[in-house]
């Protein structure tokens, strides 16, 4: 019984060794900005990537199903709006594209409104209006203007 326990943390320690050679060794050019903040997402990223591919391998689903809801599962998980913000956020069809509106309760006395127009980027492949809701909700509350985000 006591050799088996020995083996088992015998491999957890390989185990532990070979994730820090993975992440420590990734050769960089010099002056390269925090080195080990992009080690460590790029260990990340291809273990997340080989895992995709087994998923595809087994007929699960494939790799950017995998990442896309990954990515929306992160940014999904501090989605918080403080209700003590007053704007109003409402979704809109506009010339056949959905928008999400944030609009400021309060009117504002200024002769021009200032409107910021929000494109979330993501190629249509990661990212939508939900996912980006934290990030346009403060902006817009923020700066206190309009704020248009396009789907």
């Amino acid at each position: 019984m006591q050799s088996s326990s020995r083996i088992n943390i015998f491999f957890f320690t390989i185990s532990l060794f070979v994730l820090l050679i993975g992440i420590i060794y990734q050769p960089l050019p010099d002056n390269f900005p925090q080195p080990w903040k992009y080690r460590f997402l790029s260990y990340w990223a291809h273990r997340i990537d080989q895992l995709g591919f087994y998923c595809e391998q087994m007929n699960l689903f494939t790799r950017i199903n995998l990442i896309r809801n990954l990515h929306y599962l992160s940014i999904g998980l501090f989605q918080k709006r403080h209700p003590e913000c007053r704007l109003k956020v409402y979704d809109r069809k506009i010339a056949n594209v959905h928008v999400r509106i944030y609009e400021p309760e309060e009117s504002i006395d200024h002769e021009e409104k200032t409107t910021i127009i929000y494109f979330h980027g993501g190629g249509f492949l990661l990212g939508s209006i939900e996912t980006y809701d934290q990030a346009t909700y403060r902006m817009a509350n923020l700066t206190r203007t309009t704020l248009f985000a396009v789907e």
